[in-house]
């Protein structure tokens, strides 16, 4: 392989590798088998022939970078990856001390159930809110919004086989 190439396919390797392991992970998580698997040998093909280049030229120090700088764009685009295609349904609870953070969730289209609880600092409500998975992280930036020091859990769900598709059934903003 011609020098210069070198630290671009030692990137390219490592990046590939990584953002397919962080897609075996997600894949794992709900439950598959035979793709994370296969992604699994892929991925060690990948590790193994970037690992021997880099090895075999440990004194080229663009060689070193770019085998660090593939394994940081790989989580990278893995975290992307996982967020945009994540769970079909998420639960988000929510617990706050706020007055009205339901009916404020709510005006911007938020389907919140609530709950009165008692905390061991007094009353306290506490909100599920239930979202197709795509949209996560456009609920939190509207609870940061509105009670940036609201407690919050995130649930990926999965809907029983008779329940069909959990999307068709929630409300979209």
């Amino acid at each position: 392989m011609p020098e210069m190439l070198r630290p671009i396919v030692i990137l390219l390797l490592v990046l590939t590798e990584v953002a397919l392991w962080q897609w075996r992970v997600i894949l794992t998580g709900r439950g598959h088998k035979g793709l994370p698997a296969t992604l699994g040998v892929l991925g060690s093909l990948l590790q193994v022939t970037a690992i021997a280049q880099v090895v075999t030229n440990l004194n080229d120090p663009l060689t070193v970078a770019a085998y660090a700088m593939g394994v940081g764009g790989g989580v990278l685009i893995g975290v992307i990856a996982g967020t945009r295609f994540s769970s079909e349904a998420v639960e988000v609870k929510l617990v706050t001390t706020k007055p009205d953070l339901d009916s404020a969730l709510r005006l911007r289209g938020w389907p919140v159930i609530a709950y009165d609880g008692q905390g061991n600092s007094g009353a306290v409500q506490v909100l599920q809110i239930i979202v197709p998975g795509r949209l996560r992280s456009a609920l939190l930036d509207d609870v940061e919004d509105l009670a940036p020091r609201a407690f919050w859990t995130i649930e990926d769900l999965r809907p029983s086989a008779q329940a069909g598709s959990l999307t068709a059934l929630l409300a979209t903003p």
